[in-house]
């Protein structure tokens, strides 16, 4: 398995530090530095097939799609984050203020309903489109909280923090479920598996961590990167591959089984990778970097298949850490 080596290349002004991609076709969203801008793309088109107006004049950090694609969220520079709808101009956007500091991780429940923002004010707060209020905020970090994702079932969120750490905690309550403290240095990135029972994250390390997400068992440790990893993502045909890329320039696919690395591309651009999502089919992947491109990847080789993860049957013999969350 690999990926092609002639990506087709789209140019920016400014460096692309955001993407995502859409849940139900090769559609995806850029933000990039100091164009200030959202812009939709689709894999086969050169151009862009919408850019949203720039009424906040802030970067774009972090974005994601609502489940059924037909919402995009942004995390902003100016510490807001913005739900806007992807098919009506004429629709207001949502905007939630309340972050003191740059906000650079986003989820969306399962459900659509609410927004999880990670913040480096050291907080994550759940936020309720429907009543456009904050329902909670966690502040149990020691440092910035860089990444944040919704569980499958929406009732808890996990974050990675750039104190080294890993929290799981309830949606409603902020009671923390568990925390993990493996990494060397702090958590930059998390991925979740599609069947919802694999957690990956990725560290200033340079390594990969996969935890069984029920318990924050560490299951396996994946190893070659030699800088920062700056993205994970699970393959939607074959999530026993995660992809990685780093700011060591390289992308990377691993076996989430044992850790083995099965594939390397150096050089994938020619300046730090921010980003990098699989399209929702799992056949591309895209990358974007500080050297102003975005780059479409085509995937070749990962066929369909799940395996269960080693010991996802049973908890681990000891009982989860837990945190010291609070909520307010």
């Amino acid at each position: 398995m690999n990926i092609s080596d002639d990506p087709d290349i789209r140019t920016f002004s400014s460096a692309v530090f955001a993407i995502a991609t859409a849940p139900n076709s090769l559609e995806f969203c850029v933000g990039s530095g100091s164009e200030r801008a959202l812009s939709l793309w689709n894999v086969g088109s050169p151009a862009a097939t919408r850019v949203f107006p720039d009424d906040r004049s802030a970067e774009v950090h972090c974005l994601c799609y609502s489940p059924d694609g037909s919402s995009i969220v942004s995390g902003l520079s100016d510490n807001s984050v913005v739900v806007r709808s992807v098919n009506s101009s004429r629709e207001r956007p949502i905007v939630f203020v309340g972050h003191s500091n740059s906000v650079c991780g986003l989820s969306i429940s399962p459900d659509g309903r609410f927004v999880a923002s990670a913040s480096l004010d050291w907080t994550v707060k759940i936020w309720d489109i429907r009543s456009e209020k904050c329902t909670l905020t966690f502040n149990g970090f020691g440092d910035w909280a860089k990444s944040v994702l919704f569980s499958r079932d929406g009732r808890a969120v996990f974050s990675g923090s750039a104190d080294k750490s890993i929290v799981k905690f309830e949606t409603t309550t902020g009671r923390v479920i568990w925390t993990a403290e493996e990494h060397n240095y702090g958590v930059h990135c998390l991925a979740m598996s599609v069947a919802g029972d694999v957690l990956a994250s990725g560290s200033k390390d340079s390594t990969i961590r996969i935890w069984l997400s029920d318990y924050g068992k560490c299951i396996a440790v994946c190893r070659g990167h030699t800088d920062m990893v700056s993205a994970v993502d699970f393959c939607p045909s074959n999530d026993r591959i995660l992809g990685s890329v780093s700011m060591d320039r390289t992308f990377r696919l691993w076996n989430t089984l044992d850790g083995t690395c099965l594939f390397v591309k150096e050089n994938v651009h020619n300046g730090h990778i921010w980003c990098f999502r699989f399209t929702f089919d799992g056949q591309y992947a895209i990358s974007a970097s500080n050297d102003k491109t975005l780059k479409v990847w085509r995937v070749n080789g990962i066929t369909g298949g799940r395996e269960k993860a080693v010991g996802s049957s049973s908890p681990p013999p000891a009982a989860p850490k837990k945190g010291k969350g609070r909520q307010r």
